[in-house]
């Protein structure tokens, strides 16, 4: 008979073994009590990574499953991880991040009835999570369009994830940003916030996200990805007081991404004021202005992930 797990971990690695330490260390004091079962990812690694996951396997007291798969990127990873999960709740995490393993015996404590996401506070720097705590219905309308950033945060049901067919974008690095703002608002119907630190972010180490200030692909596709997540909620119909507020979040998100490409005076600031101008003009719709904008650039959008959240409404 398989075993019933409460908690699926899902980390996906890619050359992370001079940054993963922290998190493994902290996974090793689970002893198969918890009800855990840790997937492990390696989205081809090319330095001592697998090694690394195999050696943790060998010696682990909890189960853990080491997937190996040609470099698919973090959504592709996260994706295959997630066919393997069988826990009660999905915690997707990052393998430069680490965790507060406290979270699982409260939420077991707790025992919410069937919550499709359990929200997290987290420890970072320079952002808080901004949804009160306490539990959240559809019922009061759809949930603002900024408080499931990051998704590290967050514990997904397996049942919400497979009645919603919801999986993450494979072509792009911000592969969560869509799901975050625009996705999740509106797809879930119960969920829990816990005043409780569970995630801690590792904001020193670079990563995909976090690294030189450069126009490059990775920038590309977090515009193209906050588009299609606009796409999605257009598609959604909504009455115009709710769908004002995902037009702010979207412009904000936008104008943020392109921004922050910069700090100082350069092409990104000009970039954003032709956006900023674009947005101004008359008879065409707020994403079809942006989609224009992306394609200027030679990015247009892939219809597939929209085709898929469209298909969960």
């Amino acid at each position: 008979m398989t075993e019933a797990f409460f908690l699926s971990i899902v980390v996906p690695f890619h050359n992370s073994a001079e940054t993963c330490a922290p998190l493994l260390d902290q996974l090793a004091g689970l002893d198969g009590s918890e009800g855990v079962e840790l997937i492990f990812v390696d989205d081809g690694s090319t330095d001592t990574t697998r090694q690394l996951l195999n050696e943790f396997a060998a010696r682990s007291r909890t189960q853990v499953r080491v997937i190996e798969r040609d470099r698919g990127g973090p959504g592709a990873a996260r994706n295959s991880g997630l066919d393997l999960a069988t826990g009660q709740f999905v915690w997707f995490v990052d393998s430069d991040d680490t965790i507060d393993l406290g979270a699982i015996a409260l939420a077991k404590e707790a025992d919410w009835p069937d919550v499709d996401l359990v929200v997290w506070d987290w420890d970072h720097p320079r952002i808080v999570q901004r949804l009160a705590p306490g539990m959240h219905s559809r019922r009061d309308g759809p949930a603002p369009p900024d408080v499931f950033d990051p998704i590290v945060c967050n514990w997904f049901s397996l049942a919400f994830l497979q009645r919603r067919r919801l999986r993450f974008p494979e072509f792009c690095f911000y592969e969560a940003t869509p799901i975050e703002f625009f996705v999740l608002p509106l797809l879930l119907d119960r969920y829990v916030k816990v005043d409780f630190s569970a995630y801690r972010a590792n904001t020193l180490s670079p990563s995909i996200t976090r690294g030189p200030s450069h126009f490059g692909p990775s920038n590309y596709d977090c515009l193209q990805t906050i588009a299609l997540g606009m796409a999605f909620v257009t598609q959604a119909k909504l009455q115009a007081p709710v769908r004002a507020r995902f037009d702010v979040a979207f412009v904000r998100a936008f104008l943020w991404y392109v921004i922050r490409i910069s700090a100082m005076p350069g092409p990104s600031w000009v970039r954003a004021a032709r956006v900023m101008r674009a947005l101004q003009l008359p008879r065409t719709s707020l994403v079809s202005r942006l989609v224009s904008y992306l394609r200027g650039f030679g990015c247009g959008p892939r219809r597939s992930f929209l085709r898929l959240a469209a298909s969960s409404l």
